[in-house]
């Protein structure tokens, strides 16, 4: 009986199951962060809000590859021309998630960034032929009825 407990706990202190706790709370408390930011005190600067947001994380990143926490590689010119088109797309999908933050409640955002989910997954299914498991497809339909 004290191993199947043992188990339960080692699963939960697995390293994946912390990554995606960590990332849910940081989500949901930027979520609610920029939308007091900017509702509450009526913060017109979007894009600067953004870039404080996007400065922050570039530290903290830098502090933990220093702290050893982490590791990644450094930039290389010919890498990050690959990734612009793709960084453009990113900074454009932040700028009008924050806009649509401003003038809708969070419960709309939240069900739209949740249809993105799902369009995803199908535009994925059909470009690549990516399967996905019976456990993310009863995810998807869950966040769609609900």
């Amino acid at each position: 009986k004290m191993e199947r407990y043992t188990k339960a706990l080692e699963s939960l202190l697995h390293p994946s199951v912390w990554s995606c706790l960590v990332w849910s709370v940081c989500s949901i408390s930027m979520i609610l962060l920029n939308k007091i930011i900017l509702t509450t005190f009526s913060f017109q600067f979007n894009m600067v809000l953004l870039f404080y947001q996007n400065a922050i994380c570039v530290v903290l990143l830098l502090f933990a590859r220093e702290m050893g926490f982490i590791s990644f590689e450094n930039l290389e010119k010919e890498k990050v021309k690959a990734w612009i088109p793709l960084n453009f797309l990113f900074v454009l999908m932040l700028a009008t998630g924050t806009f649509s933050l401003k003038m809708l409640s969070v419960p709309m955002v939240t069900v739209f960034k949740n249809s993105n989910n799902v369009v995803i997954t199908i535009l994925d299914f059909l470009v690549y032929r990516n399967r996905v498991s019976k456990g993310v497809a009863g995810t998807l339909w869950i966040m769609r009825i609900a």
